[in-house]
């Protein structure tokens, strides 16, 4: 008498090709991600010059916040502060201001998670 799984494995395991589409399916999320760690200078560069850099850059920014010059060591404890406050106030759609351009919803995601990341990172 054979075993079930001896005798699946003697037929070539006919769930490989399940297993092989949950594999693709798992490596798929993990390349196509939209929002990987190491495209934090990209996407924080594309998101403030688009939606920040207007209001926040030159030598009298509001808020008294350059975020051209924001330095992006995230190790260096003010540095990191003002990251937080950042994705707070974008996460809470304080800003861009409700009378400016809006990014989209992908974008802000997009921007919100990289960011996350890059916190995590950093402890």
């Amino acid at each position: 008498m054979r075993t079930p799984i001896l005798s699946a494995a003697r037929r070539g395991f006919p769930f490989s090709p399940f297993l092989m589409l949950v594999g693709a399916w798992f490596s798929g999320i993990w390349i196509a991600s939209p929002a990987r760690a190491d495209d934090f200078p990209a996407r924080a560069d594309a998101f403030i010059g688009r939606y920040c850099v207007e209001c926040h850059a030159g030598d009298a920014p509001a808020g008294a916040l350059n975020l051209t010059r924001l330095p992006r060591d995230l190790h260096d404890a003010e540095h990191l502060r003002r990251w937080v406050k950042l994705y707070d106030h974008v996460a809470s759609g304080q800003m861009p201001p409700a009378d400016r351009e809006q990014p989209t919803a992908d974008e802000r995601a997009a921007l919100l998670s990289v960011l996350s990341r890059e916190f995590i990172a950093a402890e």
